[in-house]
């Protein structure tokens, strides 16, 4: 299983002012499970635990901005907004997955969101051509390597694609507060998170037996095999989380 980091900046070049955006984005992250702990000109004194890092930007252009630091909830809020104000956004999105403490992939790509529909775009440049495997030595500093390689990735994606000068107007702190299913075995679990952060997901049978297929970062495909009384577990709390409705495309 990968261990995924990212960064995510959703742009309304001109539709929604400052304080719709920032609301909308507070009501999208709420609805997702989380909590606002701090808001200000200043980031926190002390860092609350487990807390993702959200950015309110804008330009004298009439660019306002989005910046998430976790990769998990980006695409959905860029979604939500969209819906919410009926208006269209930009997500510029830089992810970075480690397999196995060996092999590291980052990927940037932009989209252009209109409601549910996400319109990838061609984008100019290779802009993970400085970003290389992680060597052994370095895992001592898993977190710093990786986002390291991530940063340099996103600099080249917002120098290109990105609009121009956006400065921070407002910062936040966010930390995800919903209850975790309790399920029969750890796999479970294991799977739940893989969903979060899939792109897409479909449960079928295959050789009599219930099996989840996801595209997962990357475009890597994964299935997972399970027992009928599992699957009741995984569709219980699959009820609870609306939001991975949309990356589910089971066939009729």
């Amino acid at each position: 299983m990968a261990t995924n980091f990212g960064t995510g900046l959703i742009e309304s070049r001109g539709e929604l002012k400052p304080a719709k955006l920032e609301k909308a984005v507070d009501t999208a992250l709420t609805d997702l499970g989380f909590k606002q702990l701090h808001a200000g000109k200043e980031p926190p004194e002390e860092e609350p635990e487990e807390a993702i890092a959200v950015e309110l930007l804008a330009n004298s252009d009439g660019v306002v901005a989005v910046r998430i630091g976790d990769t998990k909830p980006v695409k959905d809020v860029a979604r939500m907004v969209s819906e919410s104000t009926k208006s269209k956004v930009v997500l510029l999105l830089t992810s970075g997955q480690l397999y196995h403490r060996r092999s590291v992939q980052v990927e940037c790509k932009v989209w252009t969101v209109d409601g549910a529909d996400f319109s990838e775009h061609d984008i100019v440049g290779h802009h993970d051509a400085e970003v290389t495997d992680i060597e052994h030595n370095e895992l001592r500093a898993l977190d710093n390597a990786m986002r390291s390689r991530i940063n340099i990735a996103n600099d080249s994606l917002l120098a290109a694609e990105g609009s121009k000068d956006l400065k921070v107007k407002k910062v936040f702190r966010y930390k995800l507060e919903r209850k975790k299913p309790k399920f029969s075995n750890a796999r479970l679990g294991r799977l739940l998170q893989q969903l979060e952060t899939c792109e897409t997901f479909e449960v079928t049978r295959e050789m009599d037996q219930p099996c989840v297929k996801m595209v997962l970062p990357g475009n890597t495909v994964g299935r997972s095999f399970l027992k009928d009384n599992e699957l009741q577990e995984l569709e219980a709390a699959l009820e609870t989380r609306p939001e991975l409705a949309h990356r589910r495309q089971d066939s009729d």
